[in-house]
């Protein structure tokens, strides 16, 4: 049979503590070339009359032997690049029947190559997300950190919070994004769910004060905060390029990418989408300075050497996008505890199969 586990399912299961083991192991496989990847592939092409709308379909796979599965992550958007209170986002409306939207893992068997599941990606991406940039926390900032900056409170933020606070016994939180509504409603949300002092302030700058590390979790694709005001020890965690201005950048002693192979972007027409025009994956100034997180962990890359560095862990458009590996990784988690729990919608495997070799 077939596995469908919808993001409930999903939920019911997969903790972020899943998905920092799960992760630790999957890089340091890759690392030591006992796991394939295929770099993250964009298509867009334009639709209507705006200039800042795409449809963009996108994906990602990979081979994990130690799972056991192969399998690709798809993704079917609309993006919409505009200006909102002054600053360029990058948003992805649901427009899919009742306001949805569509996130596919397949997974399927080494051993037999079937399809084993089809997993909703969603839920599994938020975590996914958080615990890659918690582990890469635990290998690169400072040990002992005890406070944290979150710039951006959407649906990534609250798993970049758990995923530190796995890592780090942690004393205060300061939490900042442009609606004064969403920033307090994350704080009373979380402060319920953790025993942490977490309290909303009213400025980036604010919430970087005083912090060892910072973690940018917006989808702006205009700098959220100035490089000048780090300190020396700090760690950034970034989600993606546009969030960050080049002062950070080049003030970081070294970045830490997830992989060196690249994310493609394909597009037809004159028309560039806008996280193409600010990407500097293969600026010649950086990637001296870039160092893979797979290989800190395996020991065969060098992490943080002196207190006083600063650190980087970069996104999409500076560096490596996320990997087929972590996806797949953490799905294979899910399926194998969703299995055990029979959550899930069992369907016929003959479904995806077929009596005809090509």
């Amino acid at each position: 049979m077939t596995w469908l586990l919808d993001n409930d399912d999903v939920a019911q299961v997969l903790t972020i503590e899943d998905c920092l083991e799960v992760l630790e192991d999957t890089f340091r496989d890759y690392a030591q070339g006992k796991a394939v990847n295929r770099p993250r592939a964009h298509n867009y092409a334009p639709i209507g009359e705006s200039p800042q709308t795409w449809y963009m379909f996108k994906t990602m796979d990979a081979v994990v032997p130690r799972y056991g599965i192969g399998g690709i992550r798809l993704t079917s958007d609309i993006v919409i690049e505009r200006e909102v209170d002054g600053r360029l986002r990058r948003e992805k409306p649901g427009l899919a029947p009742g306001g949805r939207w569509t996130e596919l893992l397949l997974l399927f068997s080494t051993k037999t190559g079937e399809l084993l599941a089809i997993v909703h990606g969603g839920f599994l991406q938020r975590l996914r997300v958080g615990a890659t940039s918690g582990l890469c926390a635990k290998y690169v900032a400072q040990p002992g950190a005890k406070t944290v900056a979150l710039i951006g409170t959407g649906g990534l933020a609250g798993p970049h919070l758990e995923a530190l606070n796995c890592i780090y016994t942690l004393d205060e939180v300061k939490v900042y994004s442009p609606s004064k509504e969403h920033r307090q409603s994350f704080v009373e949300n979380w402060r319920a769910k953790l025993n942490l002092r977490i309290k909303a302030v009213d400025s980036p700058r604010a919430a970087i004060d005083d912090t060892q590390i910072v973690s940018l979790i917006t989808n702006s694709l205009s700098p959220v905060l100035e490089g000048d005001w780090l300190r020396p020890g700090m760690h950034v965690n970034s989600v993606q390029r546009g969030e960050l201005d080049r002062r950070t950048i080049d003030r970081s002693d070294f970045i830490v990418i997830r992989s060196r192979d690249r994310d493609t972007h394909w597009y037809m027409g004159p028309r560039v989408p806008e996280e193409v025009k600010f990407d500097q994956s293969e600026d010649p100034a950086l990637t001296p300075k870039m160092r893979t997180l797979g290989g800190i962990i395996a020991g065969v890359e060098e992490g943080r050497s002196r207190a006083d560095q600063i650190t980087l862990f970069s996104g999409s458009g500076l560096g490596s996008a996320g990997l087929g590996i972590q996806l797949l990784s953490v799905a294979a988690r899910a399926y194998e505890k969703a299995r055990l729990r029979g959550l899930g919608r069992e369907l016929p495997s003959e479904w995806f199969s077929q009596e005809i070799h090509t």
